[in-house]
């Protein structure tokens, strides 16, 4: 089908992709399925799409847990995507200490839905989100059934108060610092915390990239 699923970010030397695990899989069957399609474009909806022909998930990575350690994973595509105008691979940032973040505001872009009315954009929708120490999204998910019991290691927590925050279709999307004009990739969308039973939430858990650079980079072929 056409349902957008998450977001991802291309890797270098083009033909790889970083998102969440929790994106592309599902406590709901077995095997991934073989449909997954990756459309790419700079600014709008695309119509290229390319296919998966492997992925690799975080070595503890839970499905069946809320807030799973080692949520993401790596795509190999089916051809390279910089063949595509205006796709770049990303500068992953080798930042892994805890709480290293912390009120900083970063950079989030995704194809999600734009607001609990359940309406999704045609162009490339990005905003801003402030980093928190990481306590504060576990806080908010004590209701939480089947959760990680404990803060996995290498997550970054943004909380939001200006009604601003991120929404269903934003998971893997790719969280970016900019520092004089230079982007670096610090983490993928893992679970919005207070989305509950509607599409958008304020309260964000990011996979740190740089806590996961030898996963990153172990999986380059």
């Amino acid at each position: 089908d056409t349902t957008r699923r998450c977001g991802a970010c291309v890797l270098a030397p083009g033909d790889r992709l970083l998102t969440s695990a929790t994106c592309i899989s599902s406590p709901f069957f077995e095997t991934l399925p073989s449909n997954l399609l990756f459309a790419f474009g700079a600014s709008q909806i695309p119509v290229l799409t390319y296919s998966m022909v492997n992925v690799t998930f975080g070595e503890n990575f839970d499905v069946n847990l809320k807030n799973s350690s080692d949520d993401i994973a790596v795509i190999q595509l089916n051809r390279n995507a910089t063949r595509i105008s205006g796709v770049f691979v990303a500068t992953p940032s080798n930042v892994s200490e805890e709480n290293a973040f912390v009120g900083e505001s970063l950079t989030v872009c995704g194809y999600g839905y734009r607001n609990n009315a359940g309406i999704l954009p045609f162009n490339l929708q990005c905003t801003t989100l402030k980093v928190v120490e990481v306590e504060v999204c576990f806080k908010e998910t004590t209701a939480c059934e089947a959760q990680s019991t404990e803060i996995p290691p290498g997550v970054i927590c943004t909380k939001n108060t200006d009604g601003k925050g991120l929404c269903l279709g934003d998971g893997g999307a790719p969280v970016f610092q900019e520092k004089s004009g230079k982007f670096t990739l610090v983490g993928v969308v893992s679970n919005i915390v207070d989305r509950k039973r509607n599409y958008c939430g304020s309260t964000v858990v990011i996979t740190q990239v740089g806590y996961f650079e030898s996963f990153i980079n172990g999986n380059f072929e």
